[in-house]
């Protein structure tokens, strides 16, 4: 990957930062106005498929949801998911870009091992890209609790 190009990624995971931090500010009163797209409230599987309400140091999980539009027309989007430690710090974060069909349905993943035991809390939301990002949908979140082996 070359120089431009990584700090063009770079930049946009600060974006996506920001829209992070900002979504929750925003009155639920509004949320409707924005709810372009849905995501489903993320959750964790184990490798074989089972779903993890708890988990432990060194499991490899997976942590999925689901996106679904409420549009009447194809539209692009970037859907976030996000891990927080019991501090509320930003410890993973995955993104996927795709444009989605009117009233879609997409699948989403990524790969998470804890490294340390707590609770941690799973944030899923869709914008409308990485770069200018507009919010499509409010904060779906869940928690999971990691204990030591």
């Amino acid at each position: 990957m070359n120089i431009a190009r990584l700090l063009q990624h770079t930049l946009a995971l600060a974006f996506i930062f920001v829209v992070i931090s900002v979504i929750p500010l925003i009155p639920s009163a509004f949320a409707t106005s924005y709810e372009l797209m849905t995501p489903s409230i993320p959750k964790a599987i184990t490798i074989d498929n089972l779903p993890a309400r708890e988990g432990m140091v060194g499991q490899q999980l997976m942590i999925t949801t689901t996106v679904q539009s409420n549009l009447n027309e194809a539209r692009p989007y970037a859907a976030i998911i996000e891990i927080r430690d019991s501090d509320g710090v930003t410890i993973a974060l995955s993104y996927q870009e795709g444009n989605m069909d009117a009233h879609g349905l997409t699948p989403m993943g990524m790969s998470w091992i804890p490294q340390k035991a707590g609770t941690y809390q799973f944030r899923t939301f869709v914008v409308s890209g990485i770069q200018n990002a507009q919010a499509y949908s409010p904060v779906a979140s869940s928690e999971i609790k990691i204990s030591e082996r």
